[in-house]
C-alpha cells in the first residue's frame, strides 16, 4: 500500500497526458498565402518592403505558405519583364488570421 501511494504522484504528473487536438495552424499561430499570376510576365513579390520571391509568368504556388497570423502584410507584386516604359505594380493588403488562406493574385 505504501508504495502505491508513493508511485500515485509520479502516475498523475506523467500517465495523464493530455492529447492537443488543435490543428496546426492554431497550435503555430498561423495562417497560409499562396501566389498565382495569371499574366504572360514575371512578377517580383514584397512583402513589407522586403523581397520575397519572383513569381513567374502563368503560375502559381503549388501549396499555401506559412505566415505569422493576426497581422496585415502589405504585398506589391512588380513587374519583372514586357513593359515598354514602367512595369505594372500591384499593391495588396492581407490581414491574415489564424487558419486563413489567402491568395495573391495577378492579373
Amino acid at each position: 500500500m505504501k508504495k502505491l501511494l508513493l508511485l500515485l504522484p509520479f502516475l498523475v504528473l506523467f500517465g495523464c497526458e493530455e492529447k492537443d487536438n488543435r490543428t496546426k495552424c492554431q497550435r503555430e499561430n498561423i495562417g497560409y498565402i499562396a501566389f498565382k499570376n495569371d499574366t504572360d510576365d514575371a512578377y517580383d513579390i514584397w512583402i513589407d518592403n522586403k523581397h520575397y520571391k519572383q513569381q513567374p509568368a502563368n503560375s502559381y504556388t503549388t501549396y499555401f505558405q506559412e505566415f505569422s497570423a493576426g497581422k496585415v502584410y502589405y504585398v506589391k507584386a512588380v513587374q519583372v519583364s514586357g513593359y515598354v516604359f514602367k512595369p505594372s505594380v500591384y499593391n495588396y493588403k492581407i490581414t491574415l488570421n489564424q487558419c486563413d488562406e489567402k491568395w495573391v493574385i495577378i492579373e
